[in-house]
């Protein structure tokens, strides 16, 4: 009997022990030696050795200990462990706290995949009033998990209740991509709940179009969430291939929708790069799509080009209507015409002119501009006629009385002098 109640009372004094000593430990350190902290430059220092080191000699604690010190205990000490971290770097807002917590993330990422589990196990059940580094840590710890075992760290994700930034999914996708791209499309495609599956497209198609994107585009191009990643994949492959790559979408007949997009994403691209390339480019491409796709295209070019340069906006709409690309009734075209008119009056009745004689009828929303810019014009205003009479020396005069000389000749004054008289202020 005395032999079965040394055990019990052996673990509680251990654990009591181990606690004690860590908590008063941690805060030790923490709290006497704020001279030691990292500088901005990301040096480590003393408190992060310390710290690193206290938590290694208590992982080792436990796990000499194991045979007396169960599991839960464990979770008692781990707790113990993310409230000293959690609450003492809570209290601070400093940039040396804040790398800090980078060096211990570092720690944390040197966890193998059980500790890093049963530490990620333990932190998710802190206060949610420290939720940002609650966040920083759990990020860091499954990107541990997901370097030895993505699908486990995917799991971890997939049942967590803790809403994880994108980017952490991301990270782990990443990784169990690396290493068996087609396992985890397997995987998403056999997810059965549509929320989750919804959930995890996008850091999925995010990454496959870094990693593979023309895979991507065969695979998943129709599907209702690939949105931006869509464009993403098309611009890398752009910038891989150039040119080529549409032709290439269009010798793997590439879906109607795929293309529009495509068609859209490459002009955008050529845009910023050379817009009368692009230009040219749409117009040899722009029967692969729908005449709308075109015509969308022309629309965004020419509201992006700058009324103050009036000689681009003019090229422009002359492109565009010219290649009936845009009609002359387009409320934009009509828009654009009236700040031309406004910016280059001369040129734009030129150019209304022009496409008169190529488009006809047709052009009379136009005509009209030049009407009503006309009938706007404001009417001159004429100030009655000046004249002075030959016996009349009109806002001159010849004598001054001024300085105690009365009726005085101007022209005998030994001094220059400008006189107002009445009639001039009068005629101002």
């Amino acid at each position: 009997m005395k032999k079965l109640l040394i055990v019990p009372i052996l673990s509680v004094l251990v654990i009591l022990t181990v606690i004690i000593n860590y908590k008063s430990r941690i805060l030790e350190i923490i709290s006497t030696q704020p001279e030691l902290r990292v500088d901005l430059e990301g040096q480590p220092n003393q408190t992060t050795h310390s710290l690193k080191n206290e938590a290694s000699h208590f992982s080792e604690t436990i796990l000499i200990a194991d045979e007396i010190i169960s599991r839960p205990a464990r979770n008692v000490i781990l707790r113990e462990y993310w409230s000293t971290l959690l609450t003492e770097y809570s209290q601070q807002d400093t940039p040396s706290c804040r790398v800090d917590k980078i060096l211990e993330s570092r720690h944390l990422v040197n966890l193998d995949v059980n500790e890093a589990g049963e530490y990620l196990e333990t932190l998710l059940t802190m206060p949610e009033e420290y939720e940002d580094d609650i966040q920083i840590y759990a990020s860091f710890l499954i990107t541990q998990i997901a370097s030895s075992d993505a699908e486990k760290a995917i799991g971890l994700l997939t049942t967590s209740e803790f809403e994880y930034e994108d980017e952490t999914s991301e990270n782990a996708l990443r990784l169990w991509m690396v290493k068996d791209g087609e396992g985890v499309l397997d995987w998403f495609e056999k997810i059965d709940n549509p929320e989750l599956a919804s959930e995890f497209a996008g850091p999925l198609f995010t990454v496959y179009a870094e990693e593979d994107p023309y895979g991507l585009l065969m695979r998943y191009s129709e599907h209702e969430d690939i949105g931006y990643s869509l464009r993403s994949a098309v611009r890398n492959l752009y910038d891989d291939y150039g040119n080529e790559v549409y032709d290439f979408f269009l010798a793997d007949n590439f879906p109607k929708k795929t293309l529009e997009e495509s068609f859209q994403t490459i002009a955008h691209s050529k845009l910023n790069q050379n817009p009368e390339t692009a230009r040219a480019w749409i117009m040899d491409k722009r029967y692969t799509v729908d005449t709308g796709v075109s015509s969308k295209m022309a629309e965004d070019i020419i509201s992006r080009d700058n009324p103050w340069r009036p000689s681009n906006l003019s090229k422009t709409l002359k492109w565009a209507m010219e290649n009936q690309l845009l009609k002359p009734d387009n409320e934009l075209v009509k828009e654009q015409m009236k700040r031309l008119l406004s910016r280059d009056p001369n040129g734009a009745k030129q150019l209304i002119e022009n496409l008169q004689l190529k488009l006809g009828p047709s052009m009379n929303p136009l005509n009209e501009l030049l009407i009503n810019q006309a009938e706007d014009v404001e009417d001159i205003f004429e100030h009655s006629p000046f004249s002075i009479d030959e016996d009349e020396s009109g806002y001159l005069t010849s004598n001054t009385i001024s300085c105690g000389i009365i009726n005085s000749n101007i022209k005998d004054l030994h001094f220059d002098i400008n006189i107002l008289t009445e009639e001039f202020l009068e005629g101002i």
